[in-house]
């Protein structure tokens, strides 16, 4: 309005012709008019750099969201990579333990083959022998058994006569340890109440044979054990050897075999009431040794107590 009322004084000054007035109006008009320029053009800068600093602003807000973003994809493309090859890894590593446990599979198949060949063969040989033992070595001692017998009848009260029947007694023993190998040999995979039943007929000969001695046998096992034909063996070995040990060294009246069930198999106990020894001292005697090694070979573990009250050896089996 101020610049507006100057402009229009000029002009009247100019019309009364006072041209002193009017340059001084017109000049207070262009100093006017120039302060409003200044003001609007201050303020469209000031607009202007508002809008450059907020534009300016935007950019960078927008730059870092690129940043952003192409960090993001960076990284889910990363990951992604990183997906597919832990993926794939899997997918190797399974077809290689697919085929490792296909080669152990087959290894295993064909080890299964070869031992059940073995065994077979094995069981083929074992059968071969035992009838030769039985058919030509058993035949051989029945015969050399029966001529003793005679030859002790025809010197019936001469000076050979207790010589030849020694002689047919130990060749009977020999004939009846040959019967018990054959029986071991042929029952491969045997159950163990097979083996009690021939501990049996041990028992019935030692009690018929001996006054002063009775023999018990006594099975506590329930369930079925089945024992290859080395186990039956070592075992029915290790009851013979240890009767006759009772019976040469102890003194022993009573004689009591005991098979228990354990956790994992079970346990042979012959147990007896004879005089005892120092175990220090005995320990290394030949018949005990064998009858540790017998039942080593038979996988089991062996223990051994003897006392002034009797001896008692065990052996102890367990099974995989």
């Amino acid at each position: 309005m101020t610049r507006y009322c100057y402009e229009q004084l000029a002009g009247l000054y100019e019309q009364k012709k006072d041209y002193a007035e009017a340059l001084a109006s017109h000049k207070n008009y262009v100093s006017f008019k120039d302060s409003v320029l200044n003001v609007e053009t201050n303020a469209k800068i000031a607009e202007l750099e508002i809008k450059y600093e907020t534009e300016k602003k935007d950019l960078s807000i927008a730059e870092n969201e690129l940043k952003v973003r192409r960090r993001t994809n960076q990284l889910m493309g990363a990951g992604g990579v990183i997906l597919i090859l832990l993926l794939s890894a899997l997918v190797i590593y399974r077809i290689q333990r697919f085929r490792h446990r296909g080669i152990r599979t087959e290894m295993d198949l064909k080890s299964r083959i070869n031992q059940a060949e073995m065994e077979k063969t094995i069981a083929g040989e074992k059968l071969r022998i035992s009838r030769e033992l039985h058919d030509n070595r058993g035949s051989q001692l029945t015969l050399i058994i029966s001529s003793l017998d005679n030859l002790a009848y025809a010197q019936k009260g001469g000076k050979n006569f207790e010589k030849l029947k020694y002689l047919s007694a130990f060749g009977s023993t020999a004939l009846q340890e040959l019967r018990s190998t054959i029986w071991a040999m042929r029952h491969d995979g045997a159950e163990l109440s097979q083996l009690v039943l021939k501990l049996n007929e041990l028992m019935r000969q030692v009690n018929m044979g001996l006054e002063s001695l009775n023999m018990n046998v006594l099975n506590k096992v329930s369930k079925p054990i089945l024992l290859s034909s080395t186990q039956i063996l070592n075992l029915y070995r290790i009851v013979q050897e240890s009767v006759q040990n009772a019976v040469k060294h102890t003194s022993a009246s009573e004689i009591l075999v005991t098979f228990s069930q354990t956790t994992g198999g079970f346990s042979l106990v012959i147990a007896d009431n004879g005089q005892g020894f120092d175990q220090e001292k005995v320990y290394g005697g030949d018949g005990l040794l064998n009858i540790r090694q017998r039942c080593e070979e038979a996988e089991g573990d062996f223990q051994l107590l003897s006392s002034e009250i009797g001896t008692s050896i065990t052996c102890t089996i367990g099974f995989k």
